[in-house]
């Protein structure tokens, strides 16, 4: 659980520098469906 608690918040801060959303798929493990969301959250 914090595993994937620490990849989402790895996935806001690589957001917030405008990396595209295929390249934090690759390096967090996330689906681009998680990624959306996460995106929708910020």
């Amino acid at each position: 659980m914090a595993l994937a608690k620490e990849r989402r918040t790895i996935a806001l801060n690589l957001l917030q520098e405008n990396i595209p959303l295929e390249t934090i798929a690759r390096a967090t493990g996330l689906t681009m469906v998680e990624l959306e969301e996460i995106k929708g959250e910020k």
